[in-house]
């Protein structure tokens, strides 16, 4: 059974190191200004074809090391303080006063408690009185509504369905996604038992 620290696991994977972003970011850096040199040190019908991609290459390779940047700053401020994580955050916001100033230990401990007895789908664990939805944690209890829906995903060659399930409790919303309907239906399942006050819905026909 996946416990908060496995969730943290995931979560931090998720944030991604940006290692790969700031390695493509930099070679589309130097593609682009070899591209630019060239053209402007040759007159040449290639030279004017070298700058049409030399240009966008430099702006693109500027987005991805920011991007990458931020998500290496980000991963960082995680590995050194756990009090980052959206998970920590989201179970000292479902607690009480007098509980949410626990440190992280107790709080996972406490959660960790419940769901140990829990079913399991995909990133989603689900326990008697919390739920875990990738990286955010909420109490059954204050649990407003569960939905399904059907998520197009698309690209220039590729179509594919998969299917979210969301549940919210009135001022936080949580997401996880699956690749097939049977396994989001089993979820939901599982969320409509535990939370019989929640209003649900299925809209993805």
């Amino acid at each position: 059974m996946p416990s908060c620290q496995d969730h943290l696991k995931t979560e931090r994977r998720a944030a991604g190191g940006g290692i790969g972003l700031l390695i493509a970011g930099v070679l589309l850096l130097l593609l682009g200004a070899a591209g630019i040199t060239y053209a402007a040190t040759h007159y040449t019908p290639e030279a004017t074809a070298a700058a049409m991609w030399g240009f966008p290459g430099v702006i693109l390779g500027v987005i991805f090391v920011v991007i990458g940047a931020l998500r290496r700053r980000r991963r960082a401020a995680m590995d050194r303080d756990v009090e980052q994580s959206p998970l920590v955050a989201s179970i000292r916001r479902s607690l009480p006063p007098e509980q949410a100033g626990l440190p992280v230990g107790q709080l996972f401990a406490l959660v960790d408690r419940d769901i140990a007895s829990g079913e399991v789908f995909g990133g989603v664990t689900v326990g008697r009185e919390w739920v875990i939805m990738v990286n955010c944690a909420l109490r059954t209890e204050r649990i407003r509504g569960v939905v399904l829906k059907k998520k197009l995903n698309r690209t220039s060659h590729v179509r594919m369905n998969t299917y979210v399930v969301a549940v919210t409790d009135g001022s936080v919303r949580a997401e996880a996604e699956f690749v097939t309907r049977e396994h989001a239906m089993e979820c939901l399942a599982a969320l409509q038992k535990i939370c019989p006050a929640a209003q649900t819905a299925a809209e993805d026909e």
